[in-house]
């Protein structure tokens, strides 16, 4: 299930939790204290309840996005799994990728396992004898895996792409600011040395 999906089930769910509660709390305020008859005491026990609901749906809401993410394994760490089986198991790669890709414990089709070691062929991590079309790791790719493999790669192109991101918006926001109060405070500064000297 995707992300968006699982947050806006939760959405739904606390959007009919908090209704329903809502035209129930004046009815379970007045059986929990049968004796008080009071709006403010109704208004307690309704931001209450709201507030309990809201509690546990997000808290559900965290732990499926938790559980969601350990599931999933990402095309970067599939990736590195192959390497790490293929540099762990030098004398017994498999020549077929999709036995590459299950023996490194992923379940992935055909087309996809022929891709991903396309790729490190490409990469210059793994090397193919087009003949037999056998796959091997080169030592260029145990090198890489030791620095994180694909997984940190990712993280450091996305790290980079964000410190772009925040030096554009610098560009095109901040510097523009500070210029246009450099000015006011300039020009407010000479107008008041004006009007003192006279």
């Amino acid at each position: 299930m995707k992300k968006s999906k699982v947050i806006l089930i939760h959405l739904i769910i606390w959007l009919l939790l908090s209704i329903l509660y809502f035209l129930l709390s004046e009815k379970l305020t007045a059986w929990i204290l049968p004796d008080f008859h009071d709006v403010i005491i109704w208004l307690r026990v309704l931001i209450i309840g709201l507030a309990l609901i809201f509690l546990f749906t997000g808290l559900s809401l965290i732990i499926n996005l938790k559980l969601r993410k350990k599931d999933l394994v990402t095309r970067h760490e599939k990736l590195d799994m192959i390497l790490k089986y293929m540099s762990e198991n030098l004398n017994e790669i498999p020549t077929r990728p999709t036995q590459i890709a299950e023996n490194a414990g992923l379940k992935i089709e055909s087309p996809e396992a022929h891709l991903m070691l396309d790729m490190m062929f490409k990469d210059g991590y793994v090397s193919k004898q087009n003949d037999k079309v056998f796959y091997e790791i080169l030592y260029k790719g145990i090198i890489f895996l030791d620095n994180g493999g694909y997984t940190r790669e990712n993280y450091v192109a996305k790290r980079q792409m964000l410190a772009k991101r925040v030096s554009d918006y610098v560009d095109i926001v901040v510097k523009p600011v500070g210029i246009v109060t450099a000015l006011a405070i300039t020009t407010w500064t000479i107008i008041q040395i004006a009007k003192a000297l006279g």
